[in-house]
């Protein structure tokens, strides 16, 4: 495998947040269950979707502010099996689209990857302080002689894509590493694609950037 990619290689959710107003079309779609949202409520799915031989769970929540104003969630996750789900997702693209009114909306974006070391690996981490260093390394370094850098962030401004953070993290003894890739950008579905594409190219690129494939 030459390239990595957050739909083909990897365990990895999705997330995409927003903010409205409680339109018409939101009521509309919320119906009887509008009292019913004042955490976030799951009113369509988990739905069952296979995209390049892999399952996918899509579910779309909402969750009331006040008396004005709802968040809603749009989530995609990989899954290993999803019995009895509904494959009806086309009713939930549907509903998206009557939320946002068929127009991209400035979301909230988190994408969470899990990837094996023996798919791909960070060159430099994890990696050991510098000793000769000062201030957190040496700090690190008074408490034993074997010392591992196993996590490590970065925020971004004005990065590209609405890049915002990323998270690295490896997991020593599950031997894998953990991404998480925060961002806020338009979003908007357009049928076939489960995750938009620039988003996905924006993941794919920070994993590109970060990581090396293996094989």
């Amino acid at each position: 495998m030459s390239t990595l990619s957050i739909i083909r290689a990897t365990e990895c959710t999705f997330w995409a947040s927003w903010q409205t107003a409680a339109t018409p079309p939101l009521l509309a779609v919320l119906g009887e269950r509008e009292a019913l949202v004042a955490v976030p409520v799951a009113i369509c799915g988990p739905l069952r979707v296979e995209v390049n031989a892999r399952t996918f769970a899509v579910t779309l929540f909402v969750e009331r502010l006040d008396e004005r104003s709802f968040v809603v969630i749009y989530q995609v996750q990989t899954v290993e099996d999803l019995a009895g789900a509904d494959e009806g997702i086309g009713r939930l693209f549907e509903m998206v689209d009557a939320i946002v009114e068929a127009k991209p909306v400035i979301a909230d974006l988190k994408i969470d990857v899990t990837l094996p070391a023996t798919l791909a690996w960070c060159p430099g981490f994890p990696r050991r302080p510098d000793a000769m260093g000062s201030g957190i390394d040496a700090a690190a370094l008074e408490f034993a002689r074997s010392v591992a850098v196993e996590r490590v962030g970065y925020r971004f401004v004005e990065g590209t894509g609405g890049l915002e953070e990323v998270e690295l993290v490896y997991l020593h003894e599950e031997d894998e590493y953990t991404v998480e890739i925060r961002a806020r950008a338009p979003f908007q579905i357009v049928l076939p694609a489960l995750v938009p594409w620039a988003i996905e190219e924006l993941a794919n690129l920070v994993l590109t950037r970060f990581f090396r494939a293996r094989g």
